[in-house]
């Protein structure tokens, strides 16, 4: 199954984008020093620790949409064999 940013974004969690604009506010003094460009620079600016709470707070906040609940009944229905492959 593909998906896109936009399931995520609209349930409340950033894009890319977001994150990264994210990184640049809550840890400026290290975002400052390194001034990444990518994604996965800005993603290196910060621990692992501090990586996982900073996705974490995100998913806790994030809201069910109607993408979810049709994303849910496929795999049950794979699951259950009501469809052979998805």
């Amino acid at each position: 199954m593909i998906i896109g940013a936009g399931v995520s974004a609209s349930a409340g969690i950033p894009t890319a984008d977001g994150i990264m604009n994210e990184i640049q506010t809550t840890y400026k003094n290290k975002y400052e020093r390194l001034k990444p460009k990518e994604y996965a620079e800005h993603m290196k600016v910060i621990t692992p620790v501090q990586r996982k709470e900073l996705i974490n707070r995100f998913i806790n906040n994030a809201k069910l949409n109607p993408a979810h609940l049709y994303m849910s009944s496929i795999i049950n229905a794979v699951k259950k064999n009501y469809l052979r492959k998805l």
